[in-house]
């Protein structure tokens, strides 16, 4: 009887285990247009889906790389984000930055404090960014000014990755997901209807300003092994 309970334990953790791993697998092609592919699946605790966009962009990686490290022109391609201020940079790979997100009306506008990180492992780079919204909350810096004084609503949460992988035959390839709940009393069907429009409008932007003769021929320094020095 022992021996049979412990086999039924056994067999019920691994279909928890199964379910559990299929469960967070799970993407669902929303839209595929124009080269560009928007994915989104549930979140297990939120309401709100997390999306993943991916496009092939004929660029080099320095050029994508030279767009997310140019923070003046963000609102050229960053679908809904109407302004971006730098408030601190840590080094050439790490920041944090505010974002102001213009919202369909009547919906309030968003504030986003991001702290971006970039990572390099082998050809790939990953630009990670995570909302830090208690970022200037007793802050001496200058550039928490008018974000402290500001009556947007404050993103609590958002965490996000964009994969750039170089293609041996030319171009990089994009891989965007990102998880993001907007705070603010709205309801989720309306967020989730949203989602597509973003991802899909930022690539398609993002594409078009990294082939651009602004960005065609910027190089990035690297050291000896090849590692990102800055620009």
């Amino acid at each position: 009887m022992r021996q049979l309970l412990i086999k039924i334990s056994i067999i019920f953790s691994l279909f928890v285990t199964s379910f559990s791993s299929t469960y967070a697998a799970v993407w669902r092609l929303d839209k595929d247009e124009n080269g560009i592919k928007i994915y989104t699946r549930a979140v297990q605790g939120s309401p709100i889906r997390e999306i993943k966009g991916e496009v092939m962009i004929d660029a080099s990686l320095d050029s994508i790389m030279a767009v997310f490290n140019d923070l003046a022109h963000y609102p050229s391609w960053n679908h809904q984000c109407t302004k971006v201020k730098l408030l601190k940079s840590v080094n050439v790979s790490e920041r944090y930055h505010y974002q102001n997100i213009n919202m369909p009306f009547p919906v309030a506008d968003r504030d986003l404090l991001i702290h971006a990180k970039t990572i390099q492992s082998g050809d790939k780079v990953y630009v990670h960014l995570n909302a830090v919204p208690n970022f200037c909350k007793n802050s001496i810096l200058k550039a928490c000014d008018a974000v402290n004084q500001s009556k947007n609503i404050m993103v609590n949460k958002l965490k996000g990755v964009y994969e750039l992988t170089p293609n041996k035959k030319g171009g990089v390839k994009v891989v965007w997901t990102q998880h993001t709940e907007p705070a603010g009393k709205l309801p989720s069907w309306l967020v989730n209807n949203l989602l597509i429009d973003v991802p899909f409008n930022t690539l398609l932007k993002l594409r078009k300003q990294a082939t651009s003769k602004q960005y065609k021929d910027v190089k990035m320094k690297r050291d000896a092994s090849g590692r990102i020095l800055g620009f």
